[in-house]
C-alpha cells in the first residue's frame, strides 16, 4: 500500500511540473518575437511565404512581414521532413498559425526550428481577427 502511494505521489508532482511548464509557455505576436530569443514560446502570424527544400537543404516558411522583411522564420531540416502529413510551404502559404518552440538568433533574424507538423497549429479565423485592428464586418453586424 505504501509503495502504491509513492508512485501516485511521484507521478502526482511529475505530472504538475509538466502543466506548469506547458502552461509557462507564452504566446507572442511575430512583432515582438525578437524580444523572446532564447525563450521557449508560441508565435502566431500569418505565413508569407516559404522556400521548399531538398534533401540537402532546409524548407524556409516565412511569417509576418513581407518576404524580405519577415519577422519570423520556420526551419524544418531535410531529416524532419517525414515528420510533417503534407508540404509545409504550400499548404501553409497565407494561413495564420501559432508555432511552438525555441526562438533563435541566426544571422540577425528571429528562427525557430520546427521537426515535427504538432508544432504548428492553423488557426481559423475567428482566432485569427484578433490580430485585425478592427472587425471589418462590425459595421454590418451587431457581435454582442
Amino acid at each position: 500500500m505504501l509503495l502504491k502511494m509513492r508512485k501516485f505521489i511521484i507521478l502526482l508532482a511529475v505530472g504538475a511540473v509538466c502543466s506548469i511548464k506547458l502552461l509557462a509557455q507564452s504566446s507572442i505576436t511575430v512583432d515582438d518575437a525578437g524580444k523572446h530569443v532564447g525563450e521557449s514560446v508560441s508565435v502566431c502570424g500569418k505565413v508569407v511565404g516559404a522556400k521548399a527544400g531538398d534533401r540537402k537543404s532546409a524548407t524556409q516558411v516565412n511569417i509576418g512581414g513581407g518576404f524580405s522583411n519577415t519577422r519570423v522564420i520556420l526551419t524544418i531540416s531535410p531529416n524532419d521532413r517525414k515528420n510533417f502529413a503534407y508540404k509545409p510551404e504550400a499548404y501553409l502559404i497565407n494561413k495564420d498559425v501559432c508555432v511552438t518552440g525555441t526562438l533563435t538568433n541566426s544571422s540577425g533574424r528571429v528562427e525557430m526550428v520546427v521537426t515535427k507538423d504538432d508544432q504548428i497549429q492553423v488557426r481559423e479565423i475567428e482566432e485569427a481577427d484578433e490580430y485585425l485592428p478592427f472587425n471589418p464586418l462590425s459595421k454590418y453586424f451587431d457581435w454582442e
